[in-house]
């Protein structure tokens, strides 16, 4: 029992706990921990806010969406509050690849493909508070960008991880926004990824 701890502990455990904790960040549904929130849509919103962000404090929700319509289709960014308690409410869902569904037997678990994102937009932000914007409207191209510096910095596990992905892995180039057909409230587009590099 006790080689056991000791493979769990010093072997597992710190390999494992920083996958969950991205999990956890990314709003993984299928985690215990699952508080019906993505963090790291309220570090988006955060990002997006910038310079009101210090004044603020943000909350993110999670919603689901079934095609074409759901709750995250309809939900609506908005800022609540008075005065100097100001919080930005932004909504979010993911989505898996299909074979983490639960009703498929011993299911592999991915990290999401994609998080869908309700965000206050900075021009909105601006006008709240009265202010004329000096500064570029956020993209999807900046906060994936962000996104990926973001996990480099926040990373708890072996930076080993990151050195061989820098030195064998296929680099990630975030292209600029295309046009997207839309609904009414939702832009109902996945992500498009192209391989146009091979790994050494």
């Amino acid at each position: 029992m006790i080689k056991l701890d000791f493979y769990v502990d010093k072997i597992t455990a710190p390999i494992i706990e920083p996958i969950l904790k991205i999990w956890e960040q990314e709003g993984a549904t299928f985690l215990s921990t699952f508080r019906n929130t993505t963090p790291w849509v309220a570090e988006a919103q955060k990002y997006v806010a910038g310079k009101f962000a210090e004044n603020l404090t943000f909350n993110d929700e999670w919603e689901a969406f079934t095609p074409p319509s759901g709750n995250f289709s309809h939900a609506k960014p908005n800022i609540t509050g008075t005065g100097d308690k100001l919080t930005i409410n932004s909504y979010s869902h993911q989505r898996y690849n299909w074979r983490t569904d639960s009703r498929i037997d011993a299911a592999d678990f991915y990290a999401a493909s994609e998080v869908g994102a309700k965000l206050k937009s900075r021009a909105a932000i601006y006008d709240h508070f009265n202010q004329t914007m000096n500064v570029n409207e956020s993209s999807c191209q900046e906060i994936n960008q962000y996104a990926l510096k973001w996990v480099r910095e926040n990373w708890a596990g072996n930076q080993s991880v990151f050195d061989l992905y820098d030195k064998i892995g296929q680099p990630i180039e975030f292209v600029e926004d295309t046009n997207s057909p839309s609904g009414i409230l939702w832009v109902n587009q996945g992500n498009i990824y192209t391989n146009t590099t091979e790994s050494y």
